[in-house]
């Protein structure tokens, strides 16, 4: 006979069946990593998402490229090599394959050390953790946790096998009395730490324990809001306990020893530098379908900023290329900071650390010049004539020639209250020293030439030049790159200026923009190509490093020498590569938490 069920009981059995179904699933799902690390981690680094990084990464030109037809031959040779001489033999030392290993990598893998307390400098109390979520691969983890225990047993390696929570772990002697290694298995996590307290609490939070992890701590939050929540890989080391370690290893010195002949004290250095104000440093890493994102902050917080980080906290301003800067440039960078003000505060930072050094550095300076001028004043003609505005940029090498590599070309400008003025200030610093430039005329305007020592005997003498001109005091060794900045203002210059490429103006705005105050520029595919081409053109300074290489590793014997799998002959032309590769733009921004650095590499327009 048929059961005919009421239809309400067969959707809520359906219901039912369909939950207990996902359950096995969802409980499989780990806490994200700042649920299962300590609320006190000091440093953290993250793949918060092992999958979601693979999927992303073959959308970006860097996974492309290795997959690109024309690589492929070059590629094999290296990969066989590679292979062949370390990879196998490294497995069957192990007697393991990576590969199986490869394939754990399902949800996170976490980095971090924590310390339930001070820190002490000279004996660091810290305890590491571990985290890798096997995912759906549990049961694999398992038999490899498994195997692993046989072959110890088999190879008498001692450890002791102990339950933490109802998960089983091997602890494994390392020789030293205070570290121990743990290594086991809780569901779908691979845990490893020198502590039994630290796993006993992780696991407690991944079983919904209310023990107090890293994502209560408000510092760590405040990053996560700002550049974690969309990042692929992340880190962050909080620094004040390290920053209080410091302070209190000096204050014990001092206190033992006693200041130094200068009275100068190592804990007032700290403070006067500014390092006490520091809070924390994090980076994320993001891809999207626009292209690539790295983010980087400093946390010095406003009222805590003195020294070092007072100086760099400039005042956002505009920090576009100039009309001057020509579009074929490799690199440009632009820092809007006011250089006279850094020097008011380098005076400063000195009267803290010693008021007895200040005295002898007043002293010194007012002395500097007078020989050659003794009108000269050092902080009136040199320091009262910098600006706000510090500028550089480089063009592509001649060709991929190693000498013209060693010498591409480029400019370095330092904004000036009076051009002119700081030229002939520098000029008399340096004849004072022994080093008399010779002045010559071009378009109007002295330009200084000075003669260099090289790095050895064998090198050759090297030739630096400097101009006052547009607003700017201009240094470079590169007498033709210099040239066409002094021909820039005039009516037949020619040359499109690099403030006019739509692309890397489009490529700021997605980081904030040309007025943070700090803006730099890469052309990178020009500066691959540079490199590229050396590669090509001079195989055999590859082959040397190769070859200095594998006797560093043992490996130049026989067929196991790198300079055997790395054959540049089969590299294929730049033009065949050059569509993975367009541009890179990152600015730096001054926040009342502190500093931030935006990088973004646009996907390529040939992708």
């Amino acid at each position: 006979m048929k059961i005919q069920f009421p239809e309400w009981l067969t959707r809520k059995s359906a219901l039912v069946l369909g939950l207990a179904t996902m359950l096995p699933a969802l409980s499989q799902a780990a806490p994200p990593p700042d649920q299962l690390v300590s609320q006190d981690t000091i440093a953290l680094l993250t793949v918060p998402d092992l999958n979601g990084l693979k999927t992303a990464t073959k959308q970006s030109a860097q996974w492309k490229i290795l997959h690109e037809p024309a690589l492929k031959p070059f590629k094999d040779k290296l990969w066989n090599g590679f292979s062949s001489n370390i990879l196998k033999p490294l497995e069957e030392e192990i007697q393991f394959k990576l590969s199986d290993g490869l394939a754990l990598l399902q949800g996170q893998l976490t980095f971090a050390i924590s310390g339930g307390g001070p820190i002490n400098i000279d004996e660091p109390d810290v305890d590491f953790l571990v985290i890798l979520d096997s995912g759906k691969n549990e049961t694999q983890l398992t038999a490899i946790l498994d195997e692993a225990r046989k072959r110890m047993r088999d190879g008498e390696v001692p450890f002791e096998e102990k339950s933490i929570r109802g998960a089983r772990f091997i602890k494994i002697p390392t020789g030293n009395p205070d570290f121990d290694l743990w290594l086991g298995q809780s569901d779908e996590l691979l845990l490893a730490s020198n502590s039994q307290e630290e796993l006993e609490k992780v696991i407690a939070r991944q079983k919904g324990g209310s023990v107090p992890s890293l994502a209560r701590n408000p510092k760590y939050q405040a990053q996560k809001a700002a550049l974690f929540r969309d990042s692929l890989v992340y880190g962050w080391l909080h620094l004040e306990p390290i920053v209080d370690a410091v302070k209190t290893t000096l204050a014990k010195a001092e206190q033992e020893n006693g200041p130094n002949q200068m009275g100068i004290s190592p804990a007032a250095v700290v403070q006067a530098i500014g390092v006490t104000g520091l809070v924390d440093a994090s980076f994320g890493y993001y891809e999207k379908p626009d292209g690539s994102y790295v983010e980087l902050a400093l946390g010095v917080p406003q009222n805590l900023r003195t020294g070092i980080f007072k100086m760099l906290a400039s005042n956002p301003n505009d920090s576009s290329p100039p009309p001057f800067v020509p579009a074929n440039v490799d690199s440009f960078s632009r820092w809007r900071i006011d250089l006279n003000q850094v020097w008011s505060d380098i005076e400063a930072m000195v009267g803290r650390i010693s008021p007895l050094m200040t005295g002898m550095l007043q002293i010194s300076l007012s002395q500097i010049g007078k020989q050659t001028d003794p009108n000269f004043d050092f902080k009136r003609n040199f320091i009262g004539n910098l600006g706000d505005d510090l500028i550089s940029y480089s063009q592509s090498p001649a060709s991929g020639s190693l000498e013209d590599m060693a010498t591409q070309p480029g400019l370095f400008l330092i904004g000036a209250r009076d051009a002119d003025q700081l030229a002939s200030a520098v000029n008399t610093l340096l004849t004072e020293f022994g080093l008399q430039p010779k002045s010559t005329k071009f378009l109007g305007r002295t330009v200084y030439d000075i003669s260099t020592p090289g790095a050895d005997f064998d090198s050759a003498a090297t030739q630096v030049s400097f101009v006052a001109n547009s607003g700017y005091l201009a240094v470079s060794t590169d007498r033709s790159i210099m040239e066409s900045f002094l021909r820039s203002g005039s009516n037949n210059a020619g040359e499109r200026p690099l403030q006019a490429n739509a692309m890397m103006k489009a490529a700021a705005a997605k980081v904030g923009g040309l007025r943070t105050g700090l803006f730099l520029f890469q052309n990178d595919k020009e500066s691959v190509k540079s490199a590229y081409n050396m590669f090509r053109e001079n195989p055999e300074f590859i082959e040397m490093i190769l070859s200095d290489t594998a006797v560093e590793m043992d490996l130049a014997d026989g067929e196991s020498n790198p300079a055997d799998w790395i054959d540049i002959s089969l590299l294929p032309p730049f033009s065949q590569i050059e569509k993975y590769f367009g541009i890179t733009v990152m600015t730096g921004s001054v926040e009342p938490v502190g500093f931030r650095l935006k990088a973004y590499t646009p996907t390529p327009p040939g992708l």
